[in-house]
């Protein structure tokens, strides 16, 4: 019965019930809007006057806790019970899941590598996690034990992979769509590639930018030189100034770096969405980017057989931008009373905003062959995206290198100007 539910009332329940065991007994499954939601009511102990105790996952995609109190009247009412008074405690899907294992964009794409390989073999899922990530972090290994004893007890692997902390919500369920449809070798290659992808832009933005950040550094130290050599300031104000700026800038960027990583994780957070997309430059480009993916999360749902209508809310939670998401969400609202077409409807929402994507998605979508022309216009916006990002590498260091040149004069006219003895 539990398997029967919707993916987090699921996992509510099989926790629930690993530290209540006998409340199984008192499940049983409300459907609503074509999903399957648990409520588990316990009788109370005999002759007490209280109701039962209630769990719930039906309310507003919370677990909700309730319990009643009632008694018996007189009068009128002295053949039933007063109604009850409803005692709430609801949890939130945004609390806290799981401690994720932080990995990086080159560790994913090696182990995403290494199950396309087990898989391919024809591996059995348990003994794959078993023998792969030797090279990943203990943290990683640690995971992939705990996954590997789910998946002997009979687990899925996308609810073992979420429950470790090893995959991220759009990745779970990417693997929950491709078991059900049989196509886990082809779903972990593309996951490998598009991390593969992903690393080597990285690697290439951090080389560029490392060579500026330490002449920056370097600025820093010798601009407040003169004023430390002529005893205007002591050697503590010194290394304030100098160290200053440099780990401020390395901090910001830290910073800027985990919120996007922690909304890909948690999928919350609309106030730091806003923020990185209103960086000039950087956010339009990480705006083009986040509608890619979620282009690619569609790409990849609709290859796993999953139909169009329930991978579109799907693929725009695999985004970090709260908007976005909402549009992909509104176009599959859209589509469900079948009288809209798809292009149109995703180019209305703002899904698809390219007047030539959006009549390449109409001829496929119409030809039957909507995941092909996915698939070629991802390839198109790879090939855009990357030569913009190569640009944005290319001028970042000349703004450094300018930025660290009127520092350095700035510094060095402000320290030697103390030194001038007027007559």
């Amino acid at each position: 019965m539990i398997g029967t539910l919707e993916p987090y009332s699921r996992q509510m329940a099989e926790d629930l019930f690993s530290v209540f065991p006998d409340w199984e007994h008192f499940l049983s499954v409300v459907s609503e809007d074509g999903l399957n939601f648990f409520r588990v009511e316990v009788p109370p102990s005999p002759g007490t006057k209280n109701g039962p105790l209630g769990v719930t996952s039906l309310c507003n995609g919370e677990i909700t806790v309730y319990f009643d109190s009632c008694h018996r009247r007189s009068g009128l009412a002295a053949m039933g019970y007063h109604r009850p008074k409803t005692w709430i405690i609801s949890y939130s899907k945004a609390l806290p899941g799981p401690t994720l294992v932080p990995l990086t964009t080159r560790q994913r794409s090696q182990l995403f590598s290494q199950l396309t390989t087990l898989e391919h073999a024809g591996i059995a899922p348990a003994q794959a996690f078993s023998v792969i990530g030797r090279d990943l972090p203990s943290n990683a290994r640690q995971a992939l034990t705990q996954i590997a004893m789910m998946l002997a007890r009979g687990q899925s692997i996308a609810d073992a992979g979420q429950r470790s902390g090893l995959l991220l919500p759009w990745e779970a369920r990417l693997v929950r769509a491709a078991e059900h449809g049989g196509r886990l070798e082809s779903l972990y290659k593309r996951l490998s590639e598009h991390y593969a992808s992903r690393a080597q832009l990285f690697g290439r933005l951090k080389s560029r930018l490392i060579f500026p950040f330490l002449m920056l550094t370097l600025a820093t130290f010798v601009a407040p030189f003169p004023a430390l050599f002529q005893g205007t300031i002591g050697l503590s104000s010194y290394l304030l100034r100098a160290a200053g700026p440099p780990l401020l800038l390395y901090g910001g960027l830290r910073l800027l770096a985990l919120a996007y990583r922690q909304q890909l994780a948690r999928e919350t957070g609309a106030t730091w969405a806003k923020l990185l997309l209103a960086i000039p430059v950087l956010g339009g480009l990480l705006a083009r980017q986040q509608q890619r993916d979620g282009l690619f999360g569609l790409l990849l749902l609709l290859e796993s057989g999953v139909p169009i209508l329930e991978a579109l809310p799907l693929a725009g939670k695999s985004v970090a931008d709260p908007l976005l998401r909402a549009r992909f969400a509104g176009a599959a609202a859209a589509l469900a009373d079948g009288r809209s077409v798809l292009a149109e409807t995703l180019n209305r929402y703002g899904v698809v905003d390219d007047a030539d994507a959006t009549a390449l998605f109409a001829s496929g979508a119409a030809a039957g062959r909507l995941d092909e022309a996915i698939r070629h216009q991802i390839r198109q916006w790879d090939a855009q995206l990357e030569l913009q990002w190569d640009t944005l590498a290319e001028w970042l260091p000349r703004l450094f290198y300018a930025a660290v040149a009127i520092f350095m004069a700035w510094g060095i006219v402000g320290g030697y100007r103390g030194m001038i003895v007027p007559d």
